[in-house]
């Protein structure tokens, strides 16, 4: 007999003193329950502390954030597919990491001289630079609606 690792995640919406509006606690907490099933740390169970989310929830139908994503990572997925690499995996490390060369090189288990030499690839592949704050909150925000809704990276 074999055992199968079961995962649960449980998401809460907010209350309503109207019972005719228990669906949108039901949205709510369904919209929970996505963000935790893409995170590695579970630490978000409320609603009302999805953040930035619930802004791209609210525009999950609208083409603006495919075309969004597309345009700001487009680069990337291309460089990746058409060369073999990981650069988009390294991306998403380098700005959950905010840029800390120490602490990339650890979890990737690189030299600090190699993350210096993919910071410049990604800025010249994307035209953008990874030490400007605009550039990688909407790096950031590119790979977050990647994973919610397009799923679409060049390293999976």
């Amino acid at each position: 007999m074999t055992k199968k690792k079961i995962t649960i995640a449980i998401g809460k919406g907010e209350s309503y003193p109207n019972i005719t509006e228990v669906y949108k606690s039901y949205d709510e907490a369904l919209q929970v329950i996505t963000v935790v099933q893409n995170q590695d740390e579970k630490w978000l169970f409320k609603y009302k502390d999805l953040g930035v989310y619930q802004f791209l929830f609210a525009l999950k139908d609208s083409p603006i954030l495919p075309q969004f994503c597309k345009e700001m990572l487009a680069g990337v997925w291309e460089y990746d597919r058409c060369n073999n690499q990981k650069y988009y995996s390294f991306l998403r490390v380098f700005l959950e990491e905010n840029g800390h060369a120490n602490a990339i090189s650890k979890r990737l288990f690189i030299h600090r001289n190699t993350v210096s030499y993919r910071v410049q690839r990604i800025e010249k592949i994307l035209d953008r630079s990874l030490t400007n704050n605009l550039d990688k909150t909407s790096l950031s925000l590119a790979i977050l609606i990647d994973d919610l809704f397009l799923h679409n990276r060049a390293d999976d």
